[in-house]
């Protein structure tokens, strides 16, 4: 049996009715939600200069609710002020999960370096700062390690210090009980560190660096003769300064200071930190190697400050 396509059955004039009165009903839905939301987003406009003008004034506004979530997770008010929290010695302790960034960002005076290291960044720089040792994976050193956009713990002990950082997995165990440096030191990339307390501030005397790393970005080169004093104060429950005095009578003609803060990240942790896996970026350099003629005049290059 051949089956036929039947078209629908002409409607009548109650049907016609029915629909028409459904459309109209649709429209009529639709008007009122649209002013609806006008009406929201009048009412928006009228209290935000409300909100502005009462934080002008520098007043407070109420805290969220217990539970209250904001746009980026968790509501969080104002940083606590206050004294820092103390170890069992009475020390400011300045244990934590830190990362880098506090109220007073990082500056530093100008390198100070001689004319025959003001030559060599140059050259660096004309090569394109290929030859950034962490641009091969390698442990970058001190003060840099600290502005490696990952977090860095530190664990206060009676009688030392330990950073463990997630940046090149690099990890430091300062001794505080007043030893001096070891007589069979040999060059590192953190170098070595013994540390001593004035009052709230850990001092620490970091020597014995090699000569493969950069002090940050933009050829900062330095000697193997290399000294740093570090100064590390927790001035409040989630700020810690930091100063670091470099010397080195290699490229240096006078001491270069670097300040900067660190922010305590109590949600962060560790993570693994692996550089090598298929890091392209050897392979790159290599390539560019070969081929001088990418590379600038250094002769017409000034060094970064």
């Amino acid at each position: 049996m051949v089956q036929r396509w039947n078209p629908a059955p002409e409607r009548g004039t109650a049907d016609l009715r029915q629909i028409d009165l459904e459309r109209r009903f649709s429209v009529r839905n639709r008007i009122l939600g649209f002013t609806a939301v006008a009406v929201l987003y009048v009412c928006a406009l009228l209290l935000l200069p409300m909100t502005t003008g009462a934080q002008q004034r520098g007043e407070t506004p109420a805290p969220p609710a217990a539970g209250q979530r904001g746009a980026r997770g968790p509501a969080r008010g104002a940083e606590p002020t206050g004294p820092p929290p103390r170890d069992a010695q009475g020390r400011a302790d300045l244990s934590g999960m830190w990362m880098s960034g506090g109220p007073v960002g990082q500056r530093s005076d100008p390198v100070p370096y001689t004319p025959e290291a003001q030559q060599k960044v140059r050259e660096f720089q004309s090569r394109q700062n290929i030859d950034d040792p962490m641009g091969q994976c390698l442990l970058v050193g001190i003060p840099r390690i600290y502005s490696m956009p990952m977090p860095f713990k530190i664990i206060q002990l009676p009688n030392e210090v330990i950073f463990v950082h997630e940046a090149f997995r690099g990890i430091r165990v300062i001794p505080t009980d007043g030893r001096p440096h070891p007589d069979d030191i040999e060059p590192a990339y953190l170098g070595n560190s013994v540390g001593h307390w004035e009052g709230d501030t850990l001092v620490v005397d970091v020597r014995s660096f090699n000569d493969r790393t950069w002090l940050g970005y933009g050829a900062t080169h330095h000697t193997d003769k290399m000294q740093i004093t570090e100064r590390l104060t927790r001035t409040g429950p989630t700020t810690i300064s930091y100063e670091a005095v470099i010397t080195d009578p290699g490229v240096f003609t006078k001491p270069w200071t670097v300040r900067s803060g660190f922010s305590l990240r109590p949600n962060e942790r560790i993570r693994e930190y692996e550089c090598g896996e298929n890091n392209l970026e050897i392979i790159k350099f290599q390539e560019l190697l070969k081929k001088p003629e990418l590379f600038v005049d250094p002769t017409r290059l000034q060094p970064r400050q």
